[in-house]
């Protein structure tokens, strides 16, 4: 800037320092400015510190003090200045098994809302009701830290509550046993906004809104599912909107599913900004639908 001042007026002196005073400037001169919107970045961050021998694991520390730190004070420091804040980060463990698959372990996902800008500390705000999962085929991401490849962030950051149970199912492993034979197969499904399920969860606090249970994992995670009232898929077609939605526990969302619950917002644990429309209870309720 001060060598196209220069050029300009033929004073090299610049006595602005860049930013908005700069942006003044430039108007003065007819220049449109455009602000650049910078994009969010993902990464997967490791927990796990070999110093600590009675305790590696840090993850619990990280999730339930709102933060993550980077074990090492010579290694990865650039990168974690990199970060930028409302960056999405995802804390991981990567191993591979006894059949040699390699595994991504998901076991928080959050915002970046701090960054220290010495290489080490990262504040975040960890997602409420984040269920941990395992990604087969991911296991290359293995540094302390890891910008996440393009290809590769719906899988991690936007993997849905179905899959997560599905994947708790498949990947038990039994010793000593003759497992079953396995059929792949192919499934199409709706793609729910999850942004939608994350907020509600959080506005509830993974309370179900009918029977008032909190289920707790461990001292830091609590769990919690969204049912839509009226379904999304054929021959119901609900929309995917909050007042459409409830926040409930795993056995009210099977009594739902199989209409042995009937609805009514008199009795539902309502928040004053979520308004349900009574059009979907009714349908609910209805018998021509059930």
């Amino acid at each position: 800037m001060k060598y196209a001042h220069g050029l300009a007026v033929e004073e090299y002196s610049w006595p602005v320092n860049g930013g908005e005073s700069t942006n003044k400037y430039l108007k003065a001169f007819g220049f449109e400015i455009e602000i650049k919107k910078l994009s969010t970045n993902y990464y997967v961050l490791g927990a796990v510190w070999n110093s600590d021998k009675k305790k590696p694991d840090q993850s619990e520390r990280f999730i339930a003090n709102g933060f993550w730190q980077n074990g090492w004070t010579d290694k990865f420091l650039d990168i974690v200045n990199g970060v930028k804040i409302g960056d999405r980060v995802a804390i991981k463990s990567s191993f591979a098994t006894r059949d040699r698959r390699s595994i991504l372990r998901i076991k928080a996902i959050g915002t970046v809302y701090s960054n220290d800008n010495n290489g080490r500390n990262l504040k975040i705000n960890w997602d409420n009701g984040f269920v941990p999962f395992d990604l087969e085929g991911c296991g290359s991401y293995r540094k302390t830290i890891h910008k996440v490849a393009n290809e590769d962030i719906d899988t991690i950051f936007n993997y849905s509550d179905e899959a997560v149970k599905e994947d708790k199912i498949s990947n038990l492993i039994i010793d000593d046993l003759e497992l079953p034979a396995r059929t792949r197969r192919e499934i199409n499904s709706i793609n729910r906004d999850q942004g939608l399920v994350r907020d509600l969860k959080e506005l509830y606090n993974n309370q179900c809104q009918i029977c008032s249970i909190t289920l707790k994992i461990s001292n830091t995670i609590s769990y919690s599912e969204v049912h839509h009232i009226r379904p999304l898929g054929y021959p119901h077609n609900g929309p995917d909107i909050h007042s459409n939605m409830i926040v409930v526990c795993p056995n009210c969302h099977v009594q739902l599913d199989f209409r042995e619950t009937r609805l009514s917002k008199r009795t539902l644990n309502l928040k004053h900004s979520h308004n349900i429309d009574e059009i979907y209870i009714n349908y609910h309720n209805s018998e021509e639908n059930r």
